[in-house]
């Protein structure tokens, strides 16, 4: 059987993995060599780089603060008001990138943690939890199953809608409203997004959940195979997935 990216590859033999390189390139299929390790230790970089701009931001607040204070003991009170806000600026600011730097670092250990699935060292790629705020969306739990590919109702009817799904840790499917609600408000879930069915008909998928914000890179490699393992039928389902500040 000819290597269907042979000619893509021409200068490396086909008996290599990883072009010769296994910390920085994986290859579970044997066929085209990946960087996921390397992604992940450049989100790692990306979130120490993004917290130590939100230090500096927060010491300049502190030194604005400072300012201010003598700035109202000598009676400059218009001065004191406006470094006051500079302050407040530069602390909303530190804050921001602070929640950056720790997006950053839990894409970096869903990387990582993807590249431990591909490489056989974990059972499971999980994805971290982004945004631990309280679900403020309207929510629904019902108990929809698969039945012969189909998402089908208590009942066996074929259901119909866009709705949120999640993959739980231990690989169950949960469909609603609410991805933080559905999981149980988990750390971790194998993948979290939106569907949209006909008549128990799974059409197309995407990684939109503001709590768990899958990357796109591990959306597109997991998603599909994850659902199949639940049971759906794909065979028809188109993608949609987004990037999240990569």
């Amino acid at each position: 059987m000819v290597d269907p990216l042979a000619s893509e590859m021409s200068s490396w033999s086909p008996y290599n993995y990883g072009y010769n390189n296994p910390i920085k390139f994986i290859d579970p299929e044997g066929k085209n060599p990946e960087e996921t390790i390397e992604k992940g230790v450049e989100k790692a970089k990306q979130a120490l780089e993004t917290a130590t701009a939100a230090a500096e931001e927060l010491y300049n607040a502190t030194s604005y603060y400072v300012q201010a204070i003598k700035a109202a003991a000598n009676l400059d009170i218009d001065e004191a008001l406006e470094l006051a806000k500079l302050g407040d600026k530069s602390k909303a600011k530190s804050k921001e990138l602070l929640n950056d730097s720790k997006r950053l670092e839990a894409q970096a250990e869903d990387l990582f943690s993807l590249a431990g699935f591909e490489q056989g060292l974990t059972e499971n790629s999980l994805i971290k939890l982004k945004n631990d705020d309280p679900q403020k969306d309207d929510v629904l739990d019902q108990q929809f199953t698969v039945e012969n590919g189909r998402l089908v109702d208590s009942e066996g009817n074929g259901i119909t809608g866009i709705f949120n799904f999640v993959i739980t840790q231990n690989g169950q499917l949960k469909i609603g409203k609410g991805h933080y609600y559905l999981s149980q408000e988990a750390n971790y879930v194998q993948m979290a997004g939106g569907i949209s069915v006909i008549d128990g008909a799974l059409l197309k998928v995407d990684n939109d959940s503001g709590h768990y914000q899958p990357l796109k890179y591990i959306a597109e490699k997991r998603t599909i195979n994850l659902l199949k393992g639940t049971g759906v039928d794909t065979s028809n389902t188109t993608t949609d997935f987004k990037d999240y500040g990569n």
